[in-house]
């Protein structure tokens, strides 16, 4: 029995990706990664970064649900500031670096692969070079930082066949609405 020796960890901004891109098909977006990343010697894990708050909507629980069962590692955090109810500015980002440096103390970790064009994650990407790792960066075209794209490892999420929703022509985006009951109790701390 052959044991693998280096593991690639895949990084998925959701809220980034699907503001940039439109309506992504998860599935194809899996696929792809796993194709490209995983092989014999070495393992992909893929973690997706979902913001909740109080007024999260039925049909993203429902999403998320979706990509657990696909074998996305979903990661929610809530927001870093909410006003009258609102969700102002998720915290998102922030929760991906911590896990992302976390995951860099890991000595199989060879590779990591970021999903998004936010520009926040430039201090990340220098840091993972300069632990001597490997890193990707698949990020839309529209809305991806001018230093991403000059990456080496760079690839525009438009490119990879498939990604997008046969005969899509809207863009989604991220809505939020009300929890349900269970979750809501989960959130604000009483099951």
């Amino acid at each position: 029995m052959t044991t693998r020796q280096s593991q690639t960890i895949a990084y998925v901004d959701y809220v980034n990706l699907v503001k940039s891109s439109g309506d992504i098909n998860y599935g194809v977006l899996w696929n792809y990664l796993k194709n490209k990343y995983e092989n014999w010697n070495n393992w992909l894990s893929i973690k997706i970064f979902v913001p909740l708050s109080v007024n999260t909507k039925r049909e993203d629980v429902n999403q998320i649900t979706y990509l657990e069962r696909i074998g996305f590692e979903v990661i929610t955090s809530t927001p870093a500031m909410i006003i009258d109810g609102r969700a102002y500015k998720d915290n998102t980002d922030l929760v991906m670096t911590i896990a992302a440096m976390s995951d860099l103390q890991k000595k199989d970790v060879t590779k990591l692969v970021i999903l998004s064009g936010d520009k926040d994650f430039l201090p990340l990407i220098e840091k993972i070079i300069h632990s001597g790792r490997d890193v990707d960066v698949i990020g839309p075209q529209k809305n991806t930082c001018y230093e991403y794209k000059k990456m080496r490892g760079f690839v525009c999420i438009e490119a990879i066949d498939g990604v997008f929703e046969s005969g899509s022509t809207t863009r989604q985006h991220y809505t939020i609405g009300k929890l349900p009951a269970k979750l809501e109790r989960v959130y604000e701390g009483q099951d």
